[in-house]
């Protein structure tokens, strides 16, 4: 062989070897990388969530409606834990629309942060814990609410960081 083939030939193994770290991203999971998800089954919709999510729940009927509340916890690939509850709501005494739940909370102090994509944003940082203001104690919320009102129920998914919020919510799906 002579030097231009031999240069043709590693030029194109180089170039494959290239474009390997790209697509390899996703290819070789089967080696063990990475966190699987798994699809959760909620009231009426699912999500996608780290299929090595811990779950706790919680039914509450006490303000003339029904809530289930699920708090969620994963460890992320970085060793980062993460932590956020998706809360459904319906019954008679629940708000009409999601415009009167997010008015409540900027009455107590939060601000709405608009929407993303149909998820209104409510930043709960430093807003009074009522039970605790009433004992003289200074108790506060942190962290993010994106919540949806469906006409029979109010769907939040709240937790300290906004962008795992969102990917959550990016799973949404009604069932």
């Amino acid at each position: 062989m002579d030097i231009k083939k031999i240069l043709a030939l590693a030029i194109v193994v180089l170039a494959v070897f290239s474009c390997m770290s790209v697509v390899s991203a996703g290819l070789f999971d089967f080696l063990g990388g990475g966190v699987n998800n798994a699809t959760y089954t909620f009231d009426g919709f699912t999500l996608d969530l780290p299929e090595n999510a811990n779950f706790t729940n919680d039914t509450n009927t006490d303000n003339g409606f029904e809530e289930k509340v699920y708090d969620i916890e994963w460890t992320e690939e970085s060793g980062k834990n993460v932590s956020i509850s998706v809360t459904t709501a319906k019954g008679d005494s629940l708000v009409s629309d999601v415009n009167e739940f997010i008015d409540n909370w900027v009455s107590d102090g939060a601000k709405s942060e608009g929407t993303y994509k149909d998820w209104n944003i409510i930043n709960i940082n430093g807003v009074k814990v009522q039970l605790f203001e009433d004992l003289d104690l200074n108790f506060t919320f942190s962290g993010y609410i994106l919540t949806k009102h469906t006409g029979s129920e109010l769907i939040t998914i709240e937790g300290d960081d906004l962008a795992v919020l969102k990917s959550v919510a990016d799973t949404y799906k009604e069932i």
